[in-house]
């Protein structure tokens, strides 16, 4: 979501396959932003949000401990108390600037 805006732009139905599967499926079409955020910061986000979700039934202060640790949680932008997937895209930017400094 940080790079690009992504939609379903039609659904397609299960009898379409061979074998059927289950599930029906979609094609989405994906339209890259052109006020994405640069390769570094990037990064340093997709950094932050793997380290989140390697335990994230874990509240985010124990998951990104490691960063904590350097930083401190003084002044930080996000509730330490919530977990990973409760998060926005934009609140991991939030996050991983305040950690990193990005």
């Amino acid at each position: 979501q940080l790079r690009a805006e992504i939609g379903i732009e039609y659904k397609v139905e299960r009898s379409c396959f061979t074998p059927e599967p289950k599930v029906d499926s979609a094609v989405l079409l994906y339209q890259p932003k052109r006020d994405k955020l640069d390769a570094a910061t990037l990064k340093d986000v997709e950094q932050v949000t793997r380290t989140a979700f390697t335990q994230r039934r874990k509240k985010l202060r124990n998951s990104v401990r490691i960063f904590l640790e350097k930083r401190g949680e003084a002044g930080c932008p996000v509730d330490l108390e919530r977990r990973a997937d409760a998060l926005s895209p934009g609140e991991f930017v939030l996050l991983t600037r305040f950690l990193l400094g990005a």
